[in-house]
């Protein structure tokens, strides 16, 4: 599919989820080729900026996250996402500022996970 649209943003991004889902090291080069052809789209921002996250690039991925949680501030898994890059960091209390923003979000992929980064923060 890649190949017969090359320049489709949505496709190179869901195939640079599919890679890191897969734990294939392409997720990175999909999801900066989608960025470079959707700069402004903000599920592509997100999408490089988690898969840089945990590549231990936070401080690279964390002004992704910020441009997408500013354009989807609803978005939970946006937020725990920006979240976890924060903590990676060391910025604990923009992480629980981001964590405590989804204390009332009935449901959403990572959820566990971001219970779980909360307690680790402490108070």
């Amino acid at each position: 599919l890649a190949e017969r649209l090359p320049d489709n943003a949505v496709v190179l991004n869901n195939l640079a989820w599919f890679y890191y889902e897969a734990g294939d090291p392409r997720a990175l080069r999909y999801a900066e080729r989608a960025h470079d052809k959707a700069p402004d789209n903000p599920e592509v921002a997100d999408t490089l900026g988690w898969i840089l996250v945990q590549r231990n690039e936070a401080l690279r991925g964390l002004e992704f996250l910020e441009k997408a949680a500013n354009k989807l501030p609803d978005q939970p898994s946006v937020r725990y996402h920006l979240a976890a890059a924060y903590a990676k960091l060391g910025r604990k209390d923009a992480a629980r500022q981001e964590l405590q923003k989804l204390a009332d979000v009935s449901a959403f992929p990572e959820q566990e996970e971001a219970r779980k980064l909360l307690e680790s923060l402490g108070q």
